[in-house]
């Protein structure tokens, strides 16, 4: 993760959404990502995971759980 990416996410708390990603249609694990939001519309995805997730609520919280962490840390050091 870059550190703009990690400033994106320690700015604008109500534009950050953790979503599902979407599902593989082989393995059936579902991926995550972190979105940005402008208006109430997607502007762009900040991260996605890889498929490894057993259901879209893991991959969710998965995503809430990065989002915490990059939240706690200091993005300018």
């Amino acid at each position: 993760m870059t550190r703009i990416t990690a400033l994106v996410i320690q700015t604008n708390e109500n534009n950050i959404r953790c979503e599902v990603y979407g599902r593989d249609v082989k393995t059936r694990k579902f991926a995550g990502a972190i979105n940005l939001y402008r208006d109430g519309h997607l502007h762009t995805t900040l991260i996605s995971s890889e498929f490894v997730y057993g259901s879209s609520k893991i991959a969710i919280k998965a995503m809430e759980e990065v989002v915490q962490k990059v939240r706690s840390m200091d993005a300018l050091i």
